[in-house]
């Protein structure tokens, strides 16, 4: 038989409807107070086993790993509005997902999952009569001391996208207010940023330096490219179009962040094609 003592009352009836989903054929199951009780035919043992363990890693990762989440983001970072955490979460379980390429921290899950049935394994075998919070206060401090610091990290990477957001309004906001110096203006991604006019002509760097509104450099030097941004915003072409063939590199996003539907991209060889018709 497996007893489980939990201290919390929703946490008892969700692995004991879960397991009662699945049952074996031959196993029980009763709930005593905060103690759930597990018979298991003797025969069936090593298969009740793990049923019991699958089901108590599920809701480790699936339900108890969000109210971790949720508080330290509340308790340890005083992050209590329901879309900040939300958001900051979303954060998290993409870099668990490894989507988050770019960032310079390795989360290996799939370790971490191992180490965590290993563990279950061991406590429903050895010592089948436990205490659920002790079993993860002692027995999981690894994962939640890496869930303390993955969400150090989701946080940052928050910061750094609430700034990002608050920079290209401020850019967008620019655009609207400027007046368009161009119709339209052709960008070639040649491994830096070619200018063209709207008859096709080349534009300097020096005819490109003139044009840049001073004023955007100084409001904020630190955020505006002076290659690459600033001349296409101190223009404030009608249309602009880009020939590249990475769409999918930072500065072609942001550009499309900014300009939206006065934007359009464009592989590379198009440009040629246009200016030999």
């Amino acid at each position: 038989m497996v007893a489980i003592h939990f201290k919390h009352g929703h946490e008892l009836n969700y692995i004991y409807h879960a397991l009662s989903r699945r049952l074996l054929a031959g196993m029980k199951l009763n709930k005593k107070k905060r103690q759930l009780l597990i018979h298991i035919p003797a025969h069936r043992k090593e298969e009740g086993i793990s049923l019991i363990k699958d089901v108590l890693k599920r809701y480790l990762l699936e339900q108890k790993r969000l109210e971790w989440w949720q508080s330290i983001l509340a308790e340890d970072f005083y992050y209590r509005d329901q879309h900040e955490q939300n958001e900051i979460i979303q954060i998290a379980q993409s870099i668990l997902q490894g989507k988050r390429k770019d960032l310079p921290v390795q989360i290996e899950e799939q370790d971490d999952i191992r180490k965590i049935e290993t563990e279950l394994s061991d406590v429903l075998n050895n010592n089948p009569d436990f205490s659920f919070d002790a079993f993860i206060t002692f027995r999981l401090r690894f994962y939640l001391e890496k869930m303390g610091r993955l969400m150090e990290i989701a946080i940052d990477e928050y910061k750094l996208e609430q700034d990002y957001q608050m920079y290209l309004q401020y850019l967008r906001d620019y655009l609207q207010k400027r007046k368009p110096q161009m119709k339209q203006l052709h960008v070639v991604d040649d491994g830096h940023f070619l200018f063209f006019d709207e008859y096709l002509r080349r534009m300097s760097p020096e005819e490109l330096e003139v044009m840049i509104d001073r004023n955007l450099l100084f409001s904020h030097p630190v955020y505006v490219d002076s290659k690459t941004i600033a001349p296409l915003l101190s223009i404030a072409p009608e249309r602009i179009v880009l020939y590249t063939d990475r769409p999918s590199d930072p500065i072609v996003k942001t550009l499309k962040n900014i300009f939206e539907e006065k934007i359009s991209i464009q592989p590379r060889t198009d440009f040629y094609l246009v200016k030999n018709e």
